[in-house]
């Protein structure tokens, strides 16, 4: 596909508002039943709008089937996990701290890609990580309130997603996007079930069913904008523009339950994005260089 980077840019900003919108509406859902019933009624919906995007995109169904099953069910697990403490993290958290906490992701990138992708990690860039975590602990605002287990939730999100990302670099040019989509989602559902004989089975009233539909839809959607943006325009031109999730879940805290950040925690979000955005811009500097 041509290069396109307006256009680019325009999809990976209507990903991260329709993720974020999503987001919300599963913390909205996540205060009258528990992650794991959501995770698995919402991955069930998911699963059969992948495979129509898998359709839909000109695939065969028989391209469902991974050339690399083992590397798919690492990532697929990593994905589901991921998704649990994601859901988990909306249930204690305001959503904009949990999602700028869950920000760290590409800082643990980093760290992990020289353990598992034989990566040369420079003094730059462990000094990004260090100072994008001093930002985590920013927002858990030190000597407000004793720091507490939950904090463990979202990095914990952000551990299992930069596994996964870690997962989708080593599948890039295997398989279609939307086969790993595909496994992503009946991942999710699948984690969901395995909490099922633990915290119980509940049913959706009818709105609440018309909120799950909307979100599997969402997630498929988005997921499909961010491959539409990268085909458009290099990761380099449209990855600064990911953190505007952390503008829209302020803007859906405040518009739905009130939350007001304070200064402390907005300084916080600020330094894991600064940190993330650091690291992309030395590496395209690099690149740039090298060529």
């Amino acid at each position: 596909m041509k290069q396109d980077i307006p256009r680019g840019i325009l999809c990976i900003v209507l990903s991260t508002l329709v993720l974020t919108a999503q987001d919300g509406m599963t913390k909205w859902l996540v205060e009258s039943h528990h992650a794991g019933v959501l995770m698995f009624w919402r991955g069930l919906l998911a699963i059969p709008v992948a495979a129509a995007f898998h359709v839909m995109t000109g695939q065969r169904l028989s391209r469902l089937v991974s050339k690399k099953p083992g590397f798919t069910a690492y990532r697929s697990i990593m994905a589901g996990t991921c998704s649990m403490l994601v859901v988990l993290s909306f249930a204690y958290m305001p959503l904009a701290d949990a999602l700028a906490v869950i920000f760290v992701s590409p800082l643990i990138i980093t760290a992990l890609s020289a353990v598992f992708l034989k990566e040369p990690v420079g003094w730059h860039r462990w000094g990004a990580v260090i100072v994008g975590f001093c930002g985590v602990l920013l927002i858990t605002e030190p000597g407000q309130a004793p720091l507490t287990w939950v904090i463990l939730i979202p990095l914990g999100a952000a551990f299992t997603g930069a596994l996964r990302d870690i997962g989708s670099r080593q599948l890039g040019g295997v398989d279609p996007p939307t086969t790993t989509l595909f496994w992503a989602m009946v991942a999710s559902s699948a984690a969901g079930a395995v909490t099922l004989p633990f915290w119980g089975l509940t049913w959706p009233s009818p709105a609440e069913w018309g909120l799950l539909a909307v979100t599997a839809v969402m997630i498929a959607v988005a997921m499909w904008l961010i491959v539409l943006a990268f085909q458009m325009a290099s990761g380099s031109a449209i990855a600064p523009y990911r953190y505007l999730s952390l503008i829209w879940a302020g803007l859906i805290g405040y518009a739905v339950w009130g939350d007001i950040p304070s200064e402390t925690k907005l300084a916080g979000a600020g330094i894991v994005a600064a940190s993330g955005l650091y690291i992309w811009w030395r590496e395209t500097r690099l690149r740039a260089q090298q060529e």
